[in-house]
């Protein structure tokens, strides 16, 4: 456990065998192992280095630190790699023990049988024995380094600029970062020119250049590094001699500056942390990317090691204003105090929980960052020059500055009072700079000896000159809450105490996790009542609300909870490194008495059950996913995505509830890609066959895949993955045609979907035109399967994603007053003699307003998203003012699929039936009549022969005719035997034993099919 107000010794460690397992263990899965033992030595090196251990506790970490090494210098000198190499991996070929750096140099990067970001693990290695040497001065460490460094330096020194490209579009982790380090203790010219191997000029200067959107879709914790490796070639090499050049670096350390401006200007939430799904987002856009997956804790812990080493070169305050915000509600707040353990995400969205990792099956990078935090939390409270000591952070502590026979004992009460007293002893003097908060909510008093002191404000810093033993300085800091907010939305607000965020408290109901990736953990489900807050005084503005926010908190005596009142929620607020028990709430939306809060009740729970982020493989590729890929390319330098190529194809498995009515598969694409095709297969069943056509402006868009009951009762099967059984789908994309596919980008998610109405999935559509009240059905009445409301304008269902609705005129397409209830457009009206709810679908309609009046044709139009195929279409019509006669009804009006369903309708509320086919994925309805107007009752378009997705081309079905025959297999001889070469579409049907190839074993398990079916 770490006490805030007590960090003297920063935290009790056992150092026994367990730990020792746990350097050994790293991820045991997988091509990337060994990071974790770096991390170790950093760790054990930081902790040696404690003033407050016991000298048993030394003579462990002494112990341990010996043994790792002498492993270690035994491994390097035995290694069949190249001089100099080590490696903590698992070695899958005997013959290459460096093959994953070949991979990477070649491109190669399946994170199953390639290779997995290798250079970042080697930084970890580097890094680690950097620190054993420059913290307890054990020389073999050096000798270790140094020996790693020559070998990094021949590598990288037969690279072409190709190649070079190649490896750094591959994380490489802080590879500069640690090489430049290790120049400083080598002393070797060659480690320094292999560190500048890893500086992306590129990057470093688009991000010096300030564009919009500079960092948007890159890997947070990828970025980071880079920039950290700048700032330390500015600090290592600038004005020293390499290669008989003297080396000029002021560039980097401009590179450094502008990264930390814009991440934390841009994409930086209240807590310090960043990112979502580990990646920066577009600048400003904060509040519409908060999820369960935010504020990855190794970005936080980077962007410390960035802001110390900024702060330490340039003075300036900000840097560590920051890092005392992040150290407190980023880095503190990942460690759950009970259990040690650390997080991976930290959610920002309100309603979820931390999720920790546990000793032996959750074993993450943020656990190897986690280590080391812990170890150097006392790191930064104090700095010194020649002649003055900083304190950074108000903190109980202690420090002996031996050079100058001077020790300072500070005995802090912040944040839970505004006091901090800093006793001197020793026969020294110095003079003292407190750095003056930016949290501060009035002057900083300071007094010496009892007395008032007047102090001189120098870079941020209250300076107190000539302290020396037999001083008493205290400080007092006043502090109070403070409110902020979001770039993308000023209305939503987050609040901190002093240099504490505050989050509110939300209980424990259902604090069940998922998974994602490589075995990382995550809060599974949110739960929160209304995220929305109004003011409870009639008339006072949010903003004038906000100014006076510490008058609207109440706070417990002697304690840090804090009741927000003057509101219509009572919640009870606390500081959010303490909150490790329960779902919290940091941000919330505040609105003004009197506000109209458009807050539709839900149509239906949307649970997401699983997620894969195309591209990346640590999210593809483990047990439960295990995708299975022929043919196709992942990026993760521009976002993340993955496409198949021509007749390739990659697939996931999918975890579903089965206990859910059904499921909704979210697929997000480019609108770059406009023309290209895809094909998304669930099951043995194509669901979605499209050239995608976006006609909106957003870069990405989503689109939502309805999966059949049918089609998911048929397909759904269980498997055996991280330890528990999980029913799957299994999820194929590939394209339509013999070209590549478009591009799969950033997220798929699985939703299990329960409707608050009923449904029937014999129906594709029921519209009861007229409708006041939409949420509600009357009789007997079922919505259909795609839509969840009786009526709407033209639009995408918030449930089930298809787009359907009423359509008035091109330049009035969406013009929708609420007048009473029911949608108004300029010419159509709901049927104003009922205009409260209940009626019957044959008595409620929608009629055609001043159409008559003002010379328009008559007319009415629905439009319905739709997959190709036949359908039934049942309507009725009403005459109820003599002047509604003879309505006829359309497909497709205009076009070249124009078909006419009936004419001359009857209109006393008989039902109207007819046939229509749907090519194109779309179906509209126009409603015309030469009379003075038309009032229609009801559509309900019903699959003519049941929901019309097609099995054509599952595995087995050679022939494409949909069903698995013996024609199958006398259409696979041919091609087993040469004489005859498959379709793109016929090849992955072909591969019946899936493993990207045709030979006997798929005729011999087809030719089983046959025998069992």
């Amino acid at each position: 456990m770490v006490s805030l107000l007590a960090l003297k010794c920063p935290l009790s460690l056992d150092f026994g065998s367990v730990y020792l397992y746990y350097t050994t263990l790293s991820n045991k899965r997988g091509a990337f192992q060994g990071h974790t033992i770096g991390h170790y030595l950093s760790a054990c090196a930081q902790a040696y280095r404690n003033p407050a251990l016991t000298e048993e506790q030394r003579a462990k970490l002494d112990d341990i630190l010996d043994k790792l090494l002498a492993g270690m210098q035994e491994c390097q000198q035995n290694s069949k790699g190249r001089p100099g190499y080590l490696w903590a991996g698992q070695v899958t070929n005997a013959n290459n023990v460096e093959q994953q750096f070949d991979y990477v140099q070649q491109g190669k990067t399946n994170i199953i049988n390639e290779a997995w970001v290798p250079w970042y693990t080697m930084h970890k290695l580097v890094q680690g024995l950097v620190d054993v040497y420059r913290l307890t001065g054990k020389p073999t460490a050096k000798t270790i380094a140094s020996g790693l460094g020559d070998w990094t330096y021949n590598r990288c020194s037969t690279w072409d600029q190709g190649t070079h490209n190649t490896v750094l579009s591959i994380e490489y982790g802080g590879m500069n970062d640690c090489l430049y380090q290790l120049y400083e203790i080598t002393g070797k010219e060659s480690h320094a020119i292999a560190a500048h191997y890893f500086d992306e000029t590129y990057l470093h200067e688009q991000v010096l250049g300030g564009g919009a959107d500079a960092l948007n879709n890159r890997h947070a914790n990828t970025t980071i590094p880079k920039f950290l490796g700048a700032l330390r070639r500015y600090q290592v090499l600038d004005g020293k001699t390499i290669g008989g050049e003297k080396v000029d670096a002021s560039r980097y350390l401009q590179y450094a500056e502008a990264f930390w401006d814009m991440v934390i200007t841009h994409h930086t939430y209240i807590t310090g942390g960043n990112s979502e799904w580990e990646h920066f987002g577009k600048d400003d856009v904060l509040d519409a990317e908060r999820t369960n997956c935010n504020c990855e804790t190794c970005n936080s812990y980077n962007m410390l090691k960035l802001s110390r080493e900024l702060y330490k070169i340039t003075g300036d305050k900000k840097y560590m204003d920051f890092y005392e915000g992040t150290y407190y509600n980023s880095i503190l707040s990942s460690q759950n105090p009970e259990t040690g353990m650390t997080t991976y995400f930290q959610p920002m969205a309100t309603g979820y929980f931390k999720v920790y990792s546990t000793p032996y099956d959750s074993f993450w990078c943020c656990t190897g960052s986690g280590m080391e935090s812990f170890t150097k939390l006392g790191d930064t409270i104090y700095m010194h020059s020649d002649d003055a000591l900083y304190v950074n952070l108000y903190q109980s502590s202690e420090i002996a500055w031996a050079e100058k026979n001077l020790t300072v004992k500070q005995e802090s009460r912040i944040p839970l009072s505004d006091t901090a007293e800093f006793t001197v002893t020793g026969s020294g003097s110095c003079n003292m700079l407190l750095r003056i908060p930016q949290w501060k909510a009035g002057n900083m008093t300071v007094t010496v000896n009892g007395s008032n002191y007047s102090y001189q404000t120098v870079d941020g810093y209250a300076e107190i000159n000539g302290v020396k033993g037999g001083d008493t300085i205290t400080v007092k800091i006043p502090m109070q809450v403070t409110a902020h907010t979001l770039p993308d939305n000023k209305a939503v607000y987050g609040f901190r105490y002093g240099p504490l965020v505050l989050s509110a408290e939300l209980g424990k109901e259902n604090m069940q996790t998922g998974s994602t990736g490589m075995w990382v953990t995550i809060p599974k489900e949110q739960i929160v009542g209304s995220q929305n807050i109004t003011l409870a005084q009639e008339g006072q503005s949010v903003a004038a609300f906000m100014a006076e926010i510490n008058d609207h908190f109440t706070r417990e005596p002697d304690s840090l909870r804090f009741t927000l009142k003057d509101t219509n929620q009572t919640l009870t607020f606390t500081p959010h490194y303490q909150q490790y028990q329960q779902r919290y709430g940091i941000y919330w939306k505040f609105l003004s008495n009197g506000t109209v809060i458009d807050e539709k009740p839900p149509r239906a729970k949307l649970t997401v059950t699983d997620t894969v982020q195309p591209g990346y493989g640590q999210y593809e590729n483990d047990e439960q996913h295990n995708m299975r890929e022929f043919h196709t390319t992942g990026v993760t330098d521009d976002s993340t995505y993955r496409f198949a190529q021509a007749g390739g194809y990659f697939s996931y498995q999918m975890e579903v509830d089965p206990d859910a009515p059904f499921s909704l598969l979210t697929v997000r694409f480019r609108h770059a890609d406009n023309g290209k095709t895809i094909r998304v297969r669930v099951g043995d069943t194509v669901l979605y066959a499209e050239t995608l056509n976006h006609n909106g402006s957003a870069e990405t868009y989503d689109v939502r895949i309805p999966i059949p009951p049918e089609v998911f009762s048929r397909c759904v099967h269980t498997i055996t993955a991280n330890g528990r059984e999980v029913p799957v789908l299994d999820v194929t994309f590939s394209a339509n045609n013999d070209k590549e596919s478009a591009k799969i980008c950033d997220f798929i998610y699985m939703n299990a979907v329960r409707p608050y109405y009923q449904f029937d999935t014999d129906i594709a559509y029921f519209v009861d035109c007229g409708d006041q009240d939409v949420t509600t059905l009357t009789g007997s009445d079922t919505l259909g399967w795609f839509n969840s409301v009786t009526e709407q304008l033209f639009a995408e269902d918030e449930v089930s994603g298809m787009s359907w609705g009423l359509i008035d005129d091109p330049t009035d397409k969406h013009n929708g007053s609420a007048l009473s209830g029911g949608i108004y457009t300029a010419n159509t009206w709901p049927n104003e003699a009922a205009p409260g709810d209940g009626a019957n679908k044959n008595v409620s309609f929608r009629y055609t307003k001043n159409q008559y009046e003002s010379n328009i044709d008559r007319h009415i139009n629905y439009g319905f998203t739709l997959p190709d195929g036949t359908y039934t279409v049942e309507m009725s019509f009403r005459d109820p003012w003599g002047c509604s006669k003879n309505p006829s009804v359309y497909a497709n009006m205009g076009t070249a699929n124009e078909t006419l369903i009936a004419q001359n309708c009857a209109t006393d509320g008989s039902a109207i039936t007819g046939t229509v086919t749907v090519t194109g994925g779309y179906l509209e309805l126009n409603f015309r009549s030469a009379d003075k107007a038309i009032n229609l009752n009801y559509i309900i378009i019903r699959f003519a022969d049941g929901m019309p997705y097609t099995q054509r081309g599952m595995r087995g079905d050679i022939d494409l005719d949909g069903a698995i025959t013996p024609k199958d297999t006398a259409a696979l001889l041919p091609a087993l035997m040469s004489e005859q070469t498959l379709t793109w579409e016929q090849g992955y049907a072909a591969d019946v034993h899936t493993d990207f190839s045709l030979d006997t074993r798929d005729l011999t398990l087809l030719k089983r099919w046959l025998l069992h079916s």
